[in-house]
């Protein structure tokens, strides 16, 4: 997965449908249904024990480094646009997850003694998108937010979203510095892995109900201003 350097500003790219994206380069990531043998509960797994889970096997996904910030842009085909909680439907949802502490299970979204971190989005929380710690499915821990300018923990995460045409479109960013244990540092000597998930909120997906990168795709610098 290319992390690109880009001359168009942060701000610009902070934009899902700004033309800066056009110079960007894109890769397929392709996405499995999360096993229902690795749900936590005994009775989530009888439950829901026959049942289609991970509609969105595919995703587009470009990487780009601009002003010290890190912006993930996700774009997927969804023909339903569930932007809420809704009888028995749930909000759509989209995320990137890096390993925190060695090569941590992706599958499991970590173990006790390798965290994952996710970066989390959904249309209902869009700006307010959340950071995340997890160290195995069903052990999500939020991430108190952070003020704008704290660089030692990477400073805010943002989001901004689009959907047009059947297609969701987003762009998550962060600064790519952090000192801090609970969150990825994304600079160049920091992660070096990352992996995607898409939940589609029509099919009833939710929590660890998803479509996943089966395995972390490495993450690669190519130093060249686009």
């Amino acid at each position: 997965m290319r992390v690109n350097r880009s001359e168009v500003g942060a701000e610009a790219l902070f934009d899902p449908i700004a033309t800066g994206w056009s110079a960007i380069e894109a890769e397929s990531v392709v996405l499995d249904p999360v096993s229902i043998e690795v749900q936590p509960s005994r009775y989530i797994r009888g439950a829901y024990a026959g049942h289609a889970f991970g509609k969105v096997r595919e995703v587009t996904v470009k990487v780009a480094e601009s002003d010290g910030q890190i912006l993930v842009w996700m774009s997927w085909a969804d023909q339903e646009e569930d932007r809420a909680h809704k009888d028995n439907r749930f909000p759509d949802a989209a995320a990137v997850m890096f390993p925190l502490a060695g090569d941590a299970p992706i599958e499991s979204m970590g173990s006790t003694d390798q965290p994952v971190s996710v970066w989390y989005w959904r249309p209902d929380l869009d700006a307010q998108s959340q950071e995340l710690v997890a160290v195995g499915l069903g052990t999500v821990d939020v991430i108190e937010p952070v003020e704008v300018g704290e660089t030692t923990s990477g400073g805010p995460l943002a989001a901004r979203s689009s959907y047009d045409d059947g297609r969701w479109t987003v762009v998550l960013k962060r600064g790519a510095a952090s000192t801090a244990a609970d969150r990825v540092d994304v600079a160049p000597s920091g992660a070096t892995k990352a992996g995607f998930a898409v939940w589609e909120g029509s099919a009833g997906e939710r929590g660890g109900f998803k479509a996943a990168s089966p395995s972390w795709l490495e993450l690669e610098r190519n130093g060249e201003g686009s």
